[in-house]
């Protein structure tokens, strides 16, 4: 029996030709659905209806659909039915001129906190677009900072440790430990480390008095929209949390730095913050390896002698942060060299304490452009919540912008960088002051998707191959999540014909990482078979985190207005080898090869009276690539290649 997403979908597609040009890809993430604009900004989209605007005069009068006086009308969507494929048959339709997402919009990003526009830096950097663009982490992204201290007590941060219904604000809870009941209840060698660990004292008492970590504290987390002060860099966000490790009020012993780093790296940070500077020593040198042998992103200030980035900011395991003013311009104060990138670390206002007293000022220091650097971090994390540490401080790296005032040279940057790509560098801002939208942007261009890598066909079959690209190392299929006791999370794969010639079937391999489907056809038959195929993963919890999805066609045909074209394509030897099944005389094509970032890199007009196009491709880098071709306005092929 089909389903009633099959019956809906067939009857739309009976209406008209396949055509995908009007897709606009969507983004599936922690059970909602968006879209993005030119501007990059991402929208949430009501998967319950679509919006359509037609032509009245065409449009079939028994059609049934409630057109407005305007030419809207409201089309529903099943909660079974992928939207998407709704979209693209209903944009074929004669009488349809355009049809549209259903979008929600966004209230503007005001916050009544009365300080707020004394934070120049969360408009001019966008940290204020971000806090509500960016989906939700399924779980907590942890920020580790070391510091003297934190007074939890400030009224900014929300934060109210004593009575019957303590609330914790920004700050991580480590849920198994119970409040001071002087037992190590988690069994980790730390009795009541429920909010963090003093490395000083060794106690779970955070030290309230110096106000240097109260500023980097409030800086990341201050309570948005409470009526008080300051918003902090993760605004209304309650997804990212900040891990306090007391090092030492004051000066911070190398013993203790280093114990704190080992502590974050086994207690589930996945950036420490590091706001100071320190001497080299062996015992940091080797809990620095040690938490990046465990996957954790560590960002550190440059310094502010004006002179050379002190420790541990060079260490090349650390992303090393100098300072810039409003206008992208080196602090005069800021230590430079070797470092990864620049960061607002001047007139920042935060909150802090003075003689007792709960107040609010400017300060300037590289020690707050590195907590710019780690919360733009945890921001990338909960875009794309498979991405590693490195790939994260790749992202930030070559997002970067330099300011055209100073002198470059290329560099190359060790990390994540299997190909020793270069990068232009200066010496003022590494590589560039950050950009946080467009390292959004680069997180979202390595989320997994589905990877369409192989077909095969005879007289009377065909069949199709697929597996999912970007594919984390720590993901296995559903059957067989037992097999992998380190798996974090599993993926799923859901097929659904939607016509067929003849008989179909479909295989899942033993360890679920490649998924193929088999189609015997009549051989009378006159339509390919096309299906909509989609991977969903999930975490251990059941939470969906990303979804993937599309309509497959073995091969793309479609019927013009006079004309009927069928196109396959191959690749050999670095040369795209294109079949035209239907020669035409006087007729002109141009195909044009994308990136997967949606940039052409080739393109070429042919005649289509050939029988058969070659497209020379073998300058262009490994990778994936998508090619086209368009006749008379119309996409007549659309295929994924892998070179």
């Amino acid at each position: 029996m089909k389903t009633l997403y099959q019956i809906m979908l067939m009857l739309l597609l009976s209406w008209g030709n396949l055509n995908l040009c009007h897709a606009q890809p969507l983004i599936r993430q922690n059970g909602n659905v968006y879209i993005e604009d030119e501007g990059g900004e991402s929208w949430q989209v009501d998967t319950t209806k679509l919006i359509v605007h037609v032509d009245t005069l065409k449009m079939p009068t028994d059609i049934g659909w409630k057109v407005n006086k305007l030419g809207h009308a409201k089309i529903f969507v099943p909660p079974t039915t992928p939207i998407e494929n709704v979209k693209d048959s209903l944009c074929n339709l004669p009488y349809v001129q355009s049809v549209e997402y259903n979008t929600f919009a966004k209230s503007a990003t005001t916050y009544n906190d009365p300080y707020y526009e004394n934070q120049w830096y969360h408009t001019a950097y966008h940290f204020d677009s971000l806090s509500t663009a960016v989906p939700t982490s399924h779980k907590d992204i942890i920020i580790a900072i070391i510091e003297g201290g934190v007074d939890f007590s400030h009224p900014d941060f929300g934060i109210t440790l004593n009575g019957s219904n303590p609330q914790y604000g920004a700050l991580y809870v480590n849920t198994n430990e119970t409040p001071n009941n002087n037992i190590d209840d988690d069994g980790d060698g730390y009795v009541d480390n429920y909010l963090g660990w003093n490395f000083y004292t060794n106690s779970g008492t955070i030290d309230p008095t110096p106000t240097h970590g109260t500023k980097v504290f409030g800086l990341i987390g201050a309570k948005a929209n409470n009526s008080i002060g300051t918003v902090g860099l993760i605004g209304e966000r309650n997804d990212i949390k900040i891990m306090p490790l007391c090092a030492g009020p004051l000066l911070m012993p190398a013993d203790c730095i280093a114990d704190a780093i080992i502590y974050a790296a086994d207690h589930g940070a996945s950036i420490i913050n590091m706001s100071f500077t320190a001497s080299w020593s062996t015992q940091v040198r080797d809990a620095i390896s040690y938490a990046k042998s465990n996957g954790v992103l560590m960002v550190a200030s440059a310094g502010n002698n004006a002179s050379n980035t002190q420790y541990p900011a060079y260490d090349t395991k650390v992303m090393g942060v100098s300072s810039v003013n409003s206008s992208n311009v080196l602090s005069s104060f800021s230590d430079c060299g070797a470092l990864d990138v620049a960061a607002p670390g001047e007139h920042i206002y935060t909150p802090t304490k003075n003689y007792g007293t709960y107040t609010y000022g400017y300060d300037d220091g590289t020690s707050f452009a590195a907590p710019m650097v780690s919360t733009l971090a945890a921001y990338i994390m909960a875009q794309n919540p498979f991405i590693s540490a490195d790939d994260v401080r790749c992202i930030i790296d070559t997002t970067a912008l330099i300011n055209p005032i100073y002198s470059t040279y290329q560099q190359s940057y060790e990390w994540g960088n299997p190909n020793g790509d270069t990068k232009p560098y200066c010496a003022q801002t590494g590589f560039g002051t950050i950009r946080p939208n467009e390292a959004i942007e680069a997180a979202k261009r390595k989320l997994p998707y589905i990877n369409f890598y192989e077909t095969d066909s005879g007289i009377d079959y065909y069949d199709m191959y697929f597996d999912i690209g970007n594919c984390p190392d720590n993901i296995c299929h559903e059957p067989w999540l037992e097999d992998f006791p380190d798996a974090e999370y599993t993926y799923s794969w859901d097929f659904y014909p939607l016509n067929s010639s003849g008989f179909y079937d479909y295989w899942i391999d033993d360890y679920g990482d490649w998924f193929a489907c088999h189609f015997e056809i009549n051989t009378y038959a006159q339509v390919s078979p096309y299906f909509y195929l989609i991977g969903t993963i999930k975490d251990l919890d059941d939470n969906i985190i990303c979804e993937m999805g599309g309509l497959y066609h073995f091969n793309t045909s479609l019927v013009g207005s006079n004309n009927s074209f069928a196109m396959t394509g191959s690749v050999k030897s670095g040369r795209i080898i294109l079949k035209n099944g239907t020669p035409q005389k006087n007729k002109q094509a141009t195909v044009v090869v994308y990136s997967m970032d949606k940039r052409i890199v080739h393109q070429q007009t042919f005649d289509m009276e050939q029988s058969e196009i070659t497209i020379d491709v073998s300058y262009l880098n490994k990778g994936y690539y998508i090619v086209k071709v368009y006749s008379d306005g119309a996409d007549i092929f659309n295929e994924k290649f892998l070179k």
